[in-house]
């Protein structure tokens, strides 16, 4: 017997108590971080100025519930800047403290113009703050769509749960998450029109316009688009099936959709301009991404290879897996999905046979399933989108949906024979006993490696297993008050648990090191500075300051050519940010061709100094500007080459690679197999006459790393003179691996042993070399970080012959007294939108240097002024007044509100009472 006090909550519970669970949930789940217990911000990670080790400030090892560094480096560190700009009245269309000045909402990552929303980037916790109201919008707009397909209140109430607390929310905290909440908006939309259009009235479409405007401007355009699909297939199959109005209906939605589509012009009008200049890497055709076999496994059990990126810094294939995935779906909502389409009678047939087509359909694209592939791929963009990853959202909505049908048709009667249940199970075991054999590598390499990892696997099949069997066991009875609560509550609670794990992953501490970033304000002005593995790419932007580092996508093709004419010619141009001064970039392949002229660090200083950076930060009592010479970690061709105690290995460098300098040290990338070899690698570099030798310790290496030996005193080396290096190794009782590379013409290799034995290839052998010359001087350091100043930086304003006085005012206004006509050089990117003035006279930009502003000075005094909007932005404009013009007409024809009190059913109706 119930309690009376405990009947309205249990029975018929107030209207309002679902809308109150779904916002207080988010905060209940966030609240250790909300109160900085369990800090999510990713800056503790990824600024690099953590005053101590993430790691060890974690109760959990993991990261708290993003698998993407760029839940850092773009949402919070661009993102802030996005926000600080709307604030102070400017439109953040042009971001001056990234690379030499770069796009900012074009970009759209950076969720830019995303408002009210990116205005919470303001704050320190941002974008946990952003991640809450999303996943609120989210549960309130599924709550809203399931009543308007006619479910009742509990059903609505556990998929509203499901879709705040979904696989996407749980591993991303950056742009992909931003669409999510407006797909239910969409369909909502969709649903809200078949009334009006059955009955002949006006209206009814506002909330398609809205929820597409917002997919657009969110700030990632592969979501929005993938999830626009699934709109449209949804809008074609209400369209076709829905006889009488059927013209009206197809009207009302599009007429939702263009006007969503003219709300957003200026965020895609600039963005489509900005892809036509732009460079995209291996973006620019993703149609060959696919699932890894691992993956399969973590859609169903999540937690199957730990927490979020657990282990990658032993094994760094492990996280592919983590960036193969753009969510999970986890194996309780498939069953119950599942169970919506065997059992039979329900509502809504043909709708749940048409999500399944939309997950088997998407399912096999991500799959790599080559017709599926093909024919998807047959549609426009589809090629240029991460589809394997991006897609998760709509599989998650789908199958949500799917789920509160299933919850629906027993809480309405219709309750499963005992054989339809164990199909239903036997089928989703199947499906994890498949993905389980296709996971078993890679969970076999983690449990050899990590201790205790096995936890997690059992762990994750326990938890799913439970829920599987609880909810089995409740509808194979007949839905009453408390068998409905409690079968509610495994619904809900299996979420809550799943999207739970990776927070406990949070910092326990998040002290930063902020004296560097005082020290720049101070003394930086409108210079810039470049970081080598300290104060992280566009967190310069985040603080405040210029830094010429960036890490963009999409970026201008002018901006990379630039770096790989005069820095490195191999570096991925996504990311400007590394270890050295000229190895800027992961595929930066130093032997690559041995013959061609390297550009060393001596060298890229002068084209840092060309690009206005003034200081440059380096980790704390490290070297810099020493060059580290040598092959990737990876290389095509690569094999292993097995040395034994007494055997040795050396290679012969042409002259010519070498100017003046020294050498102070040298690695060698060896396998140490699994962690066996134990000798002591004796490697010398001789330079004619003059030789420098060291050791380095096979045991003290991890395998396939490098391991290095310094050189005291150091080897003088000059530009006339080839080098021999030797490596052999001794007093080893387990061999060693010598990992070799194909040799190159400029480069000659020979292994010796106690037997002769030779081999061809090239050991794979670094450098670390520093050219004679000037060095640029210390002027801070403290635990973190150490700042070095150049000695002759550009200024960001200057004239090519001398003849003007300038008095910088801001990076945008400078005033010049020039006594003879010169022409003024700005060292801000060269880009289509920027316009000057001279006074007030508009005055023509030109490029110099490729990639730089300038513009002739008249003599005289005057000020000039630059500005910055995308080009086609005024249409842009124009086209966002018509679509709110045609919002506002819409609005006032059906005099109703866009989410009105009370769900109606699809013909009208209001839904079902809750049985």
């Amino acid at each position: 017997m119930i309690p009376p006090r405990f009947r309205p909550i249990l029975g018929q519970a107030p209207r309002w108590l679902a809308p109150m669970a779904i916002v207080l949930l988010p905060l209940i789940v966030h609240l250790p971080a909300l109160v900085g217990w369990l800090s999510a911000n990713p800056i503790t990670w990824m600024s690099h100025l953590a005053l101590q080790s993430p790691e060890r400030m974690l109760l959990l090892r993991g990261f708290p519930g993003w698998v993407d560094g760029n839940a850092g480096v773009t949402t919070q560190a661009l993102g802030r800047l996005a926000a600080d700009d709307w604030l102070h009245g400017i439109v953040p269309w042009w971001n001056h403290l990234s690379g030499v000045g770069l796009p900012l909402a074009a970009e759209m990552q950076s969720s830019a113009l995303f408002l009210p929303f990116v205005l919470l980037l303001h704050f320190d916790d941002g974008v946990l703050y952003l991640k809450i109201v999303l996943q609120v919008l989210t549960g309130i707009c599924m709550w809203a769509l399931l009543r308007q397909l006619g479910l009742g209140r509990r059903a609505a109430l556990a998929g509203a749960i499901l879709a705040e607390f979904n696989g996407t929310f749980a591993w991303f905290s950056h742009a992909p998450i931003m669409p999510v909440a407006f797909l239910p908006m969409l369909l909502l939309g969709i649903e809200r029109c078949r009334a009006p259009a059955q009955e002949g009235k006006a209206g009814g479409w506002a909330l398609i316009g809205i929820a597409i405007a917002f997919s657009v401007i969110a700030g990632f355009p592969e979501t929005a688009y993938l999830d626009g699909l699934l709109g449209l297939t949804w809008a074609l199959y209400r369209v076709a099936t829905f006889g009488r109005g059927r013209r009206r209906l197809a009207g009302k939605i599009v007429v939702g959709g263009v006007t969503g589509v003219l709300i957003s012009a200026p965020a895609w009008v600039a963005f489509l301009e900005f892809l036509s200049r732009a460079y995209l890497s291996t973006h620019a055709d993703e149609s060959g991404g696919a699932l890894l076999p691992g993956n399969y496994a973590m859609l169903l059990l999540p937690y199957i290879y730990g927490p979020l990126l657990y282990g990658p810094e032993m094994l760094g294939q492990q996280a592919d897996l983590w960036w193969h995935n753009g969510g999970y779906c986890d194996l309780l909502l498939i069953f119950l999905a599942t169970l919506a389409l065997l059992h039979q009678g329900g509502r809504e047939r043909g709708l749940r046979w048409l999500l399944a087509c939309w997950c088997f359909v998407t399912l096999g694209k991500a799959a790599g399933q080559p017709v599926l592939s093909g024919a998807v791929n047959l549609l426009p963009l589809i090629r240029q989108t991460m589809f394997h990853v991006y897609i998760t959202p709509s599989w998650e909505m789908c199958l949500i949906i799917l789920a509160a049908l299933a919850l629906d048709d027993w809480h309405r009667g219709c309750v499963p024979g005992a054989s339809r249940l164990l199909q239903t199970a036997a089928l989703c075991g199947a499906a994890t006993a498949a993905a389980l054999l296709l996971a078993r590598p890679d969970a076999a390499l983690l449990a050899h490696h990590v201790r205790g990892y096995w936890l997690f696997p059992v762990g994750s099949a326990g938890l799913a297993v439970l829920g599987v069997t609880a909810t089995m066991v409740l509808m194979a009875r007949a839905p009453g008050i408390r068998r409905s609560t409690l079968l509610c509550g495994v619904v809900a609670g299996s979420s809550l648990l799943l999207f739970g794990l990776p927070l406990l992953s949070g910092a326990r501490s998040q002290k930063l090191d902020l004296g560097p970033i005082a020290f720049l304000r101070d003394r930086l002005g409108l210079s810039r500075f470049t970081s080598l593995w300290v104060l992280q790419a566009n967190y310069g932007a985040y603080f405040g300051i210029a830094s010429v580092n960036h890490i963009y996508l999409p970026v201008p093709q002018s901006w990379v050519d630039y770096l790989h004419a005069h820095l490195s010619r191999t570096m991925e141009g996504v990311t400007f940010f590394g270890e050295t001064l000229t190895q800027v970039g992961p595929g930066d392949d130093a032997f690559a061709d041995a013959i061609a002229p390297r550009v060393l660090a001596s060298d890229a200083l002068r084209t840092y100094e060309t690009l206005g950076v003034r200081y440059v930060l380096a980790r704390s009592g490290t070297d810099p500007f020493t060059d580290s010479f040598g092959p990737p970690l990876s290389h095509a061709g690569e094999q292993p080459l097995r040395l034994t105690d007494g055997q040795t290995v050396s290679v012969s460098l042409l002259a010519g690679w070498f100017k003046g300098g020294e050498v102070r040290g040298a690695g060698l990338q060896i396998g140490t197999y699994e962690g066996t070899a134990d000798g002591i690698l004796q490697i010398s570099v001789c330079s004619g006459d003059s030789c420098a030798q060291g050791n380095a310790y096979a045991a003290r290496t991890a395998d396939k790393g490098v391991s290095w030996a310094g050189f005291k005193p150091a080897l003088r080396v000059s530009a006339d003179k080839p080098l021999f290096l030797s490596v052999a190794y001794r007093a080893a009782s387990h061999p060693v691996a010598v990992w070799l590379w194909p040799a190159r013409s400029a480069v000659k290799a020979a292994v010796a042993g106690p037997a002769g034995a030779r081999n061809d290839g090239v050991p794979m052998i670094s450098l670390r070399y520093q050219t004679d010359g000037p060095q640029p001087r210390l002027v801070y350091r403290d635990k973190i970080v150490d700042i070095y100043e150049l000695a002759d930086p550009d200024a960001y304003f200057s004239t090519v012959s001398g003849h003007c006085q300038l008095r910088p005012v801001s990076r945008d206004m400078v005033s010049a007294n020039c006594v003879e006509a010169d022409r003024l050089i700005r060292r801000e990117l060269y880009f289509p939108g920027w316009t000057a003035a001279i006074g007030a006279a508009a005055a023509d930009l030109l490029p110099y240097d490729s990639i730089f502003q300038s513009l002739a000075l008249p003599q005289g005094n005057f000020v000039i002024q630059f500005s910055y909007s995308p080009p086609y932005t005024d249409w842009a404009f124009g086209a966002m007044c018509l679509g709110f013009l045609t919002m506002a007409g819409g609005l006032w024809r059906t005099r109703e509100s866009v989410m009105g009190s009370g769900a109606s059913g699809p013909s009208g109706s209001r839904a079902e009472p809750w049985p």
